[in-house]
């Protein structure tokens, strides 16, 4: 989904106030992310989508 929006790992990572890696770690499934609603806004703000939407990933 991010990459098909164009939008860089480092960008959503910075977002979310992460490592690149732990964002690449999280997006190639070898780790599920605990995430809390703001980081779940903050991803669904940057992918431009519905909070509903990033929830269904």
């Amino acid at each position: 989904m991010r990459e098909s929006r164009k939008i860089p790992q480092s960008t959503l990572a910075n977002a979310l106030g992460i490592h690149r890696s732990t964002l690449s770690i999280w997006e190639n499934g070898h780790v599920l992310p605990r995430l809390d609603m703001s980081q779940i806004t903050i991803i669904a703000n940057q992918l431009n989508l519905p909070v509903q939407e990033v929830l269904r990933l």
